[in-house]
């Protein structure tokens, strides 16, 4: 009898060392609790959606749409878990308490289904680490590919993207790593396959290849000088006085935080992976094309192809397609209604004869913008049918205020689509009040608008989520389904606490425009 006791304890010492099991209650001891959101409607998993117990702890799926719990005295035990998503519903008992009940088991998996009520479709994670972390621990099969770790990315701010020379190339701004939370400050950048060369979007997340110093560390793509971060904005591509494509984008130097002080344009070094400075723009303008996020480079209209278009969000600055014209500031245009003798201590509006207001392109003046309109009305100066930019909530008729976003043709609705990110918006029966977390759509049929009405796409909760960028390279079945990605993080909400590893990166979205109300 000693002997076989003997031999039992040095066969249980053997299966602890070695991490294996004599038998199966020992291996599934160590298996962990696999949960998975789903959307109802597509059975697709949701990224970001917050599990939290009873007693506080808080549990975030993974881009598949997986938690993973495994604290071994919650095993053999049921646990409550409230269940939130910003857009999605969650189920609720007999007394209003949404959330499911589970029983922790080992290597059990338990899926539970939200109904969406937005209309665009949480996919993935395109930034950061670990976008599938809980999916691969456990071991789920077939998951997408995603871009080597090497890099050490913990998150990325605004995406611009461009097409140059048969790939697509990606730059973000401040960008934390792992090591250190200041790691890149003068943009990340990657490059892709081109479209027609790769899954769709909502089968394989962007597979970045990342450019990166020799040690693997995310290298600098615009080291611009002067002292502060360097932010780009304005992306797009051009020929030279050479006939050779070049890539070009708009740079700013910041300090104090959020001013900027130097402005310019930098080039693309194919050599050396990374810009370089192309010119740099005269102080004391009244605007600098470059603040803008996103650039207009194809139209419907030949006349209006003969320019690019800037984005803040709604094109209404542009500049010639040529080498020289880009370089000089005084040959960007505004459309606008402002009069020549207009400041901004006292501003005037341009009437024709009749009194009527006069829209036009112009060099030398600000972008409009729904504020600034806004404020003219306020003043009795512009009457709000006047107004070019005037968005409303198509549902509601509530007022927008309008941040930043990107503005495509569509030819699916046969009209031009802004996404952008909303202002101030309040609190609603479905949602809360969110002060940079909601994204609408809006559309019209010129690039000079009008915009009058908006549909919201997503929300955020409390949190932020701005510069959503559109992806019109990858829409599909002509233009009806479309993607669009934005940054997802606490700052400017007034919360204190992060979501692991969704803060600071980039979320991407589906919106079938089949389901989105035509105005």
């Amino acid at each position: 009898m000693e002997r076989q006791l003997a031999h039992f304890a040095w066969s249980l010492i053997f299966c602890l060392m070695a991490g294996m099991s004599l038998a199966h209650p020992c291996q599934a001891a160590h298996e962990p609790l696999g949960i998975r959101m789903t959307d109802r409607a597509t059975g697709r998993g949701i990224p970001l959606v917050e599990l939290t117990s009873t007693t506080h702890e808080k549990w975030f799926t993974d881009s598949a749409g997986w938690v993973v719990i495994d604290q071994p005295d919650l095993m053999g035990r049921e646990l409550h878990l409230a269940i939130e998503s910003p857009g999605y519903l969650a189920p609720k008992d007999g007394f209003g308490i949404t959330g499911q009940r589970v029983k922790v088991e080992p290597g059990k998996k338990v899926t539970i289904s939200l109904e969406r009520q937005q209309m665009a479709e949480r996919l993935y994670r395109t930034t950061g680490h670990g976008i599938f972390r809980a999916a691969r621990r456990l071991e789920i099969p077939n998951l997408p590919k995603e871009p080597s770790t090497e890099a050490r990315i913990a998150g990325c701010d605004s995406v611009l993207v461009a097409r140059y020379r048969n790939q697509l190339h990606w730059f973000w701004g401040d960008t934390p790593v792992l090591e250190y939370p200041l790691g890149n400050f003068h943009m990340t950048g990657a490059n892709t396959p081109l479209p027609s060369e790769v899954p769709p979007l909502d089968q394989q997340p962007p597979f970045y290849h990342y450019f990166v110093k020799p040690d693997g560390a995310v290298k600098p793509m615009m080291p611009m000088p002067g002292d502060g971060p360097t932010w780009m904005g304005g992306l797009f591509t051009i020929r030279d006085t050479t006939s050779q494509e070049r890539m070009v984008a708009g740079y700013s130097k910041i300090r104090n935080g959020l001013e900027s002080y130097r402005w310019g344009l930098a080039v693309w070094n194919d050599g050396e992976n990374q810009f370089e400075p192309l010119c740099e723009f005269p102080a004391g303008k009244s605007f600098y094309p470059i603040s803008q996020n996103h650039v207009l480079q194809t139209t419907t209209e030949p006349e209006d192809d003969r320019y690019f278009y800037f984005c803040q969000p709604f094109p209404l600055v542009r500049v010639l397609k040529t080498w020289d014209a880009i370089q000089s500031i005084d040959r960007y245009e505004s459309y606008t209604c402002e009069a020549a003798h207009s400041t901004e201590e006292s501003p005037a509006l341009d009437r024709d004869a009749h009194g009527l207001l006069k829209y036009e392109w112009k060099s030398g003046f600000k972008p409009l913008t729904s504020a600034r309109l806004q404020q003219w009305i306020k003043l009795g100066l512009l009457k709000e049918q006047e107004s070019l930019i005037a968005l409303t909530d198509c549902s509601t008729g509530k007022p927008i205020e309008v941040h930043y976003g990107s503005t495509s043709w569509n030819p699916y609705r046969k009209q031009y689509i802004t996404i952008f990110s909303q202002l101030h918006g309040e609190k609603s029966k479905d949602r809360p009040a969110s002060t940079l977390g909601n994204v609408w759509l809006t559309e019209a049929p010129s690039l000079t608008g009008p915009w009058s009405k908006a549909t919201l796409l997503a929300t955020h909760g409390h949190y932020s989520f701005y510069n959503p960028l559109q992806h019109p390279e990858f829409s599909e079945q002509k233009g009806r389904i479309i993607y669009f990605e934005g940054t997802f993080t606490k700052s400017f909400s007034g919360l204190t606490e992060s979501v692991p590893l969704y803060e600071y990166n980039q979320l991407m979205y589906r919106v079938d425009l089949e389901h989105v109300k035509a105005e």
